[in-house]
């Protein structure tokens, strides 16, 4: 018998500002309603394993679970779909700002650099792999950058860094130039000063990936979407996602909630 092939399973969050009620401030039911007929569609001719759709104030943000890989164009297709499905059902109904995030017309495959923002994570799956996805509204691209910094470099906030043999050598952050469309990858605790000092620049600077650093086992993932440099203006925040596996070798669930305790200005 062949070596057991292990199944890669991604995880994808795209999201993207297609309408609203009373300003920019949730996105209504039959929008959310669109979204969930098309995913649902999907789910049982056998593209997507699974899915949730929900909101972050006027955000449609479409999660899914699939073994299609990341950038796979039939899943980015069907989020670009479902968003301008959502669009014109929004300008129907004469909602604000429809079809915002949807700042270029040409699909090409890929919905980055389009408008919508996008988090995906292609993983083999522990026994049991909990996750956390996280959705935020009114913010920069750079939004997660401290709650990841805290999440899995501070020992003050995870005490596995200290204690817990699998995470003793750490991190390693990819972080974005988002304006150079630039990449550097850096370890902590080794470098943890440059961080920090990348980090705190978060209208310029975000965390795109984190992995373990003992086996590279990829921990979390940002959209680092900026819609000021796409549409060449301002047009509204990026409003990013992330999602984040817990436990087991990792930050525990509550370690990577913490952080989210305490508000910040981003």
């Amino acid at each position: 018998m062949g070596d057991a092939k292990f199944v890669r399973t991604t995880i994808s969050i795209i999201k993207a500002d297609v309408g609203s009620l009373v300003g920019h401030h949730i996105v209504p039911e039959p929008l959310l309603e669109i979204g969930r007929q098309n995913l649902e569609s999907a789910q049982q001719d056998g593209l997507i394993n699974n899915f949730y759709v929900f909101n972050a104030g006027d955000d449609l943000e479409l999660l899914m679970v699939h073994e299609k890989g990341e950038k796979n164009q039939e899943i980015h297709s069907l989020a670009w779909e479902t968003f301008q499905s959502a669009a014109k059902k929004a300008k129907d109904l004469k909602l604000y700002g429809a079809g915002q995030d949807l700042i270029k017309n040409a699909f090409s495959g890929n919905v980055r650099g389009l408008g919508p923002g996008v988090a995906e994570m292609e993983i083999e799956e522990r026994g049991s792999d909990p996750m956390i996805a996280f959705a935020a509204d009114k913010t920069s691209a750079g939004a997660f950058n401290y709650p990841m910094y805290r999440i899995f470099a501070d020992p003050m906030n995870t005490a596995g860094l200290v204690i817990d043999p699998a995470m003793f050598e750490g991190f390693k952050f990819e972080v974005l130039d988002t304006k150079e469309n630039k990449k550097v990858v850096l370890k902590s605790p080794s470098e943890i000063h440059a961080i920090i000092g990348l980090l705190g620049s978060s209208s310029r600077y975000s965390i795109s990936r984190i992995w373990r650093t003992k086996d590279n086992l990829l921990c979390a993932v940002t959209s680092t979407t900026k819609l000021s440099l796409i549409a060449g203006k301002y047009i509204g925040k990026d409003d990013p996602v992330a999602v984040v596996r817990a436990q087991h070798g990792l930050p525990a669930v509550g370690e990577v909630l913490v952080p989210f305790l305490h508000t910040y200005f981003v």
